[in-house]
């Protein structure tokens, strides 16, 4: 891969497959460069549907930084694009996968697919979740002093024993 610059962005080509790798920060960028109020969300008309992802045979991709392999996700879950991702490192891009992103963006589907989002979150995911009741409450005067080391031993002979394996 070698190092180009698109609209004043630079990312990584493969000059074999013309696939682009893109760090997240420069992605965040190009995204909100293109970001503008779509002007037919608040009209009540439809927008025009976007096109179904192909499904080709799934091969995932190792990320050219870690070598792990990469998610697979279809941006914004609706552009059709399907994208491989490793979030600590960027994007994967496939030849023109990129530009179809951006004119997805740049044509309101971004927002569409936020104002989608919701519109099917129920009001009950939006009001403050009370903070979760320590669950080792029950057990944590057991874990301090000597009881924690019979615990531990119990716990070791029972599933010994469990699977046919007591000493």
């Amino acid at each position: 891969m070698r190092a180009v610059r698109f609209g004043g962005a630079d990312m990584y080509l493969c000059e074999t497959c013309n696939g682009l790798w893109v760090e997240p920060e420069t992605l965040q960028r190009l995204v909100a460069e293109r970001m503008k109020p779509a002007p037919m969300l608040a009209t009540g008309i439809a927008t025009s549907p976007t096109a179904r992802a192909r499904l080709d045979a799934v091969r995932y991709a190792p990320c050219p930084v870690c070598k792990s392999l990469m998610n697979r996700i279809n941006f914004a879950h609706s552009s059709g694009v399907i994208v491989d991702v490793c979030t600590s490192h960027g994007t994967w891009f496939d030849a023109d996968e990129l530009r179809r992103v951006l004119e997805f963006i740049t044509a309101g589907g971004l927002e569409a697919a936020r104002a989608r989002e919701l519109r099917q979150t129920p009001a009950a995911a939006s009001s403050p979740i009370p903070a979760a009741e320590d669950p080792w409450r029950l057990m944590r005067p057991l874990m301090h002093g000597d009881d924690n080391t019979l615990i531990i031993k119990a716990l070791v002979s029972f599933t010994g024993r469990k699977k046919g394996l007591s000493s």
